[in-house]
């Protein structure tokens, strides 16, 4: 395969992922509540169900790609190491932001109501990525050898999915504040907890240090055959014990490891799936990969369109309020898709003008936003 930037493959999954991402958003907010009930909706409900854990896994993935000719410099402390930790506290932030009820500390502060409060200590995607990137980077820099940071990852996600059943049983506000006790599991509101959530992160930190294996013996074709049947086989045995109607279902108490299974499965046969579609294609750049690309603006974009009341108590999914049909949603899904790709090809346009002017954009965007919260 022709040598592509950042590998064509994974931008097209996380592209894909936000895409889909963006339709999972408008429909729940946009979609009369009767039209859910319909049989088709519970099979797109399930696909849409997919989209978190690939958003993850290639987190986790893209961390070990990217990260591999940077150890060095992560461990001297220079400027890559600074950056790293630059992007997880922007993608921690950015995260926090999106559930922030008034974009002002002082009404935040005031105002803020005790349900309000409680989204907002929740753990979304977003901090879920973050904590388990930075779960990836503090071992990576202790961990000189690279088959210790592997036995760190396998060994690490397996033993998070096996506690995570005992760790929802807990209630965490009795040892931690709220802000804190949200990261453990769902008990009080938070929809991504790092239990079992993180495990994604590290399924796909493993399996990318898998495939640079297979990939420096130039046997990339082999190593994705692998894993779309070991895809296969984990949905297989997924289905087997976790669905309810399987001879060899069992009830095991949530979060249940098979769950995790299941949806590993599917996630590394669509990883398998975007490499040949971008073998086949020779994909370097299109709309789909720009997206991918530019994931962070374009989830906390979209979810701005959504839900930001730029009039005091009106957003558009308030307008809406759930009153579209089927096709009224397809189109509200698709115009605001194609805003997205032109914010993700404008803002890619941007960045190329000089290496600098991505950095210094977002950092004067990110600072500008601080201040005009604390001072509003």
């Amino acid at each position: 395969m022709a040598k592509q930037s950042r590998l064509a493959f994974v931008d097209l999954l996380r592209g894909l992922a936000l895409l889909v991402m963006i339709e999972v958003h408008v429909f729940n907010s946009f979609l009369i509540p009767t039209i859910k009930e319909a049989d088709w909706f519970l099979l797109l409900n399930f696909i849409n169900g997919l989209i978190a854990p690939s958003f993850i896994f290639i987190s986790g993935f893209a961390f070990v790609l990217a990260s591999r000719k940077k150890l060095d410099d992560f461990r001297q402390y220079k400027y890559a190491f600074w950056k790293q930790i630059g992007r997880i506290g922007l993608i921690w932030l950015v995260g926090y932001s999106i559930h922030l009820p008034y974009f002002s500390l002082t009404r935040f502060m005031r105002d803020s109501t005790p349900e309000q409060m409680r989204a907002f200590y929740g753990v979304d995607v977003l901090q879920c990525i973050a904590a388990g990137l930075l779960i990836l980077f503090i071992p990576r820099l202790l961990l000189k050898k690279d088959k210790h940071y592997e036995w760190f990852t396998l060994g690490g996600g397996i033993l998070w999915i096996a506690v995570s059943t005992f760790l929802w049983g807990i209630d965490f506000r009795q040892y931690f504040h709220p802000f804190i006790a949200g990261y453990f599991n769902p008990t009080h509101g938070s929809l991504f907890p790092l239990f079992p959530w993180v495990g994604f992160i590290l399924a796909g930190a493993y399996i990318c240090q898998l495939y640079l294996k297979y990939k420096d013996r130039s046997e990339e074709d082999k190593f994705f055959k692998l894993m779309l049947k070991a895809g296969i086989a984990f949905i297989i045995i997924g289905y087997a014990v976790y669905w309810e109607l399987s001879p060899l279902h069992f009830e095991i108490p949530k979060p249940n490891p098979f769950f995790f299974i299941l949806r590993l499965g599917y996630v590394l046969v669509f990883l398998s799936f975007a490499y040949y579609y971008s073998l086949k294609f020779g994909l370097e750049r299109n709309f789909v990969t720009d997206t991918g690309k530019e994931s962070l603006l374009v989830y906390w974009l979209h979810l701005q369109v959504l839900y930001r009341h730029v009039v005091p108590g009106t957003s558009l999914s308030i307008l809406v309020n759930k009153s579209f049909g089927v096709l009224e949603s397809i189109s509200a899904t698709i115009l605001l898709m194609v805003l997205m790709i032109f914010s993700a090809k404008g803002w890619t346009y941007i960045k190329g003008l000089h290496p600098k002017v991505g950095t210094y954009t977002t950092s004067s965007l990110v600072l500008g936003m601080v201040i005009y919260f604390f001072l509003k």
